[in-house]
């Protein structure tokens, strides 16, 4: 039996290396399972679940969808089965990697217990710092060139300005000038 709460846990969500910060602190019932986490990070940083991911302590243990278990390389625990009041509960920070390709890492700390009510849904954003990276821009390195371009437009080149314009079409005009 998985031990549980459910209190509220405050939790923030840094996206790591990247600069300026991009975070989100999240409130979350303790009784959640880290599937429910995984889904709720997902919708704070504005991405589709296209990709597979995994919750690692340490470098031991692993925590991931059941039908992940063949890529675990130490300890592993299905994350529907384990709550996130568990696991606070034994260390205080956990690594979130999604899309093994772009490598996104999202480093997890409980911050304390929420006391407001409801924690509708599950994951409610409390602060958000920093825009939403895009799915498949390539991972912090693609985020902050991307960022870095939309503030110098005059720098694009032509590759530049195509990528720019699938991530983001409303200010990126695809279509040539006369």
């Amino acid at each position: 039996m998985m031990k549980t709460s459910k209190v509220p846990l405050l939790l923030k969500l840094r996206l790591k290396r990247c600069k300026p910060p991009v975070w989100r602190d999240v409130a979350v019932p303790g009784d959640a399972t880290l599937k429910t986490l995984h889904y709720c990070i997902q919708r704070a940083f504005g991405w589709d679940n296209y990709h597979l991911h995994n919750f690692t302590i340490g470098r031991e243990i692993e925590f991931g969808p059941a039908e992940d278990r063949a890529s675990a390389w130490g300890e592993f625990y299905d994350e529907a089965k384990v709550s996130v009041f568990e696991v606070f509960s034994n260390t205080d920070k956990l690594l979130y990697t999604y899309d093994f390709g772009d490598n996104w890492e999202v480093e997890i700390r409980a911050k304390g217990y929420y006391d407001k009510e409801p924690v509708t849904p599950p994951g409610n954003i409390i602060k958000i710092k920093g825009e939403d990276p895009p799915e498949d821009c390539g991972g912090v390195g693609g985020y902050l060139e991307l960022q870095y371009y939309r503030q110098h437009p005059e720098e694009c080149d032509e590759e530049m300005r195509e990528r720019l314009a699938f991530f983001y079409p409303e200010e990126f005009d695809q279509e040539e000038e006369e």
